[in-house]
């Protein structure tokens, strides 16, 4: 009796190494498959991370510039509230950034005073410019002869990308050794400023925050909430996440749970606290 194998009888020989040949084809295929998802992912991941730096020229005018582009793990909303929080104390927590302030604020303008770590006893004044419906930012040195620049102007463009936001960053300048800094590989250098402040970013948005951000002032009144913060109005059950949800998206998705399900939410002053489980039927669950 002729056993039938359906792989060597569709080979033309059907001979044992065409069998083998086969059975290595099917498996890599099958193994293809099994990893494709994950490398995927990785490529993904690895994107994220990506800071890319390119140099350009400005256009009609004699100087040097830049494209930076990277990603922030955070949604693009969260992202733009943080580049436009100009009084933000969090701001100074970078090593390249020793001093901030505002010095106006005029509709859609804003101008801060700087200094930076690598140009100590210069004040930057930057006016920048916000235009929401677009995501996107223009900023320009006002002072440059005092900063001992010829110009300095650029833009700042956020773009969503999934749960990440993309930044692209483009600007053009010119001062008095500025080939040495834009060709300067170490520290202090164009390459190492920019690409330091992007992993700044990148880190802040991905860490714990949601203590801070769920007492920051300015937030509760988002969500209808007339309180100097957040805190007692977090209603207590259960929430679901993904393994590594953003911190900046935890506050939102449980304030939307709230709304949608029309739950009570317990006042931060205890006697209003009591009071609310006093009007509850607790009898179900006694």
């Amino acid at each position: 009796m002729k056993i039938t194998n359906p792989l060597t009888d569709r080979c033309p020989l059907g001979s044992g190494s065409s069998t083998a040949n086969t059975l290595f084809m099917a498996t890599l295929a099958i193994i293809v498959m099994i990893t494709l998802p994950g490398h995927a992912g990785t490529e993904k991941n690895t994107v994220y991370k990506r800071i890319s730096l390119e140099n350009v020229s400005p256009d009609g005018r004699e100087g040097f510039g830049y494209v930076l582009e990277y990603y922030v793990p955070a949604p693009i909303e969260a992202v733009w509230r943080f580049k436009t929080d100009f009084d933000s104390d969090i701001l100074l927590t970078s090593d390249e950034l020793v001093g901030h302030r505002i010095v106006e604020a005029v509709g859609g303008s804003v101008i801060t005073e700087n200094q930076y770590a690598t140009a100590p006893g210069l004040n930057f004044l930057w006016r920048t410019t916000m235009i929401p419906d677009e995501f996107r930012l223009t900023f320009e040195l006002l002072n440059p002869e005092a900063c001992r620049h010829d110009f300095h102007h650029g833009s700042i463009q956020l773009s969503p990308a999934g749960d990440h936001t993309k930044i692209t960053q483009i600007a053009s300048f010119n001062f008095k050794g500025a080939s040495l800094w834009v060709k300067y590989p170490w520290y202090g250098g164009m390459k190492s400023t920019l690409t330091k402040v992007a992993k700044w970013e990148q880190k802040l948005a991905s860490e714990d925050e949601f203590i801070e951000y769920a007492l920051k002032n300015d937030s509760p009144s988002k969500y209808g909430i007339e309180s100097p913060s957040l805190e007692g109005y977090l209603y207590p059950d259960t929430y679901f996440f993904t393994s590594t949800p953003y911190p900046r998206r935890v506050t939102p998705d449980i304030a939307d749970y709230i709304r949608d399900n029309n739950a009570q939410i317990p006042l931060p002053n205890m006697r209003d606290y009591f009071d609310f489980f006093d009007d509850q039927d607790l009898s179900p669950v006694l």
